[in-house]
Parts: structure tokens; C-alpha cells; sequence
């Protein structure tokens, strides 16, 4: 019952599709937080930045498996893709004054790189049926365990 209510707050998610849009991949690994809400955005090069509006944002309930494969629909062209684990159930990723993340997160490694970038631009990716997966690796930034409490203690 678990795996259906995974799949179906997947499939709600999915419902809404653009004009043009084709099915690809989307591969999280790292995955140590099943029964959170994970949430992914794509932003189109068009957008110049992260403080830009995506073009498509996911959320679903991570599974129980560290690793997860699903589809999602989205018109081909260069993509930055970023997620996070929302470990308070506020719907945004907590961060430092100095703008890190206190949630685990991941950003999509942008082609011809080898590791993740915060720079929008070096986050940039390719997603077409030349290169039909993204792949996410959740990390785990210092203090992520902090937050995980808080959120679990009682409000004063």
C-alpha cells in the first residue's frame, strides 16, 4: 500500500504536461529519508537563474529505496535542475544566512562536468532523446539533523 501512495502522489504530480513535451528519466540516488516530501524544479536556460519561475516542479514522497527512477514530461532543451528534501513540511528549502542549504538537496550536474555546481549556468544540461535521464544525488549538508529535530519537536 506504501508503493501505491508513492505512485499516486507521483501521478498527481505528473497530470499537468506542456505542449511538446516527451516522457525522460529522472534517477535521485542517496535517498535516506523515505516518508519526506522531496521536491524538484527545472528551469529552462531561458531563465537566466535560480530566482527565475521553473518551468516544471515535482514533488512526491520518497520511497523507502535509496535509489529512485521516475518519469516526467517536459518539452527537450537545456535544463538546471535542483531538489530538496523538505525535512520540516514547510514547503522551502531552509537555509543559512549565507544562502547553504540545511535540508539534504541536489543539483543536476550540467553536461561536460563531472561534479554539481551552484551556478545556474554551470547546471546546465541537455535533456532530449540524446540524453533522456537526469540524475539527482541528494547530499547531506552538515547540521541536516538539526532541522530533522526541530521540526519533530513540539511548538512552544
Amino acid at each position: 500500500m506504501a508503493r501505491f501512495r508513492h505512485l499516486m502522489a507521483l501521478f498527481i504530480t505528473y497530470l499537468p504536461c506542456s505542449v511538446g513535451a516527451q516522457d525522460y528519466a529522472l534517477t535521485v540516488t542517496e535517498n535516506a529519508l523515505p516518508e519526506k516530501n522531496l521536491y524538484i524544479a527545472f528551469y529552462p536556460e531561458s531563465a537566466g537563474g535560480w530566482e527565475a519561475e521553473p518551468s516544471l516542479e515535482l514533488k512526491f514522497e520518497l520511497p523507502p529505496e535509496s535509489k529512485i527512477t521516475f518519469p516526467f514530461s517536459i518539452a527537450s532543451g537545456r535544463y538546471a535542475v535542483r531538489a530538496f528534501v523538505d525535512l520540516d513540511a514547510n514547503g522551502i528549502l531552509n537555509t543559512q544566512a549565507s544562502g547553504r542549504p540545511l535540508e539534504p538537496f541536489a543539483i543536476g550536474i550540467g553536461n561536460d562536468r563531472r561534479r554539481p555546481s551552484p551556478s545556474f549556468r554551470k547546471s546546465l544540461r541537455e535533456i532530449s532523446n540524446h540524453h533522456p535521464t537526469v540524475e539527482l544525488e541528494l547530499r547531506y549538508p552538515k547540521g541536516w539533523q538539526e532541522v530533522k529535530r526541530d521540526s519533530a519537536a513540539p511548538p512552544n
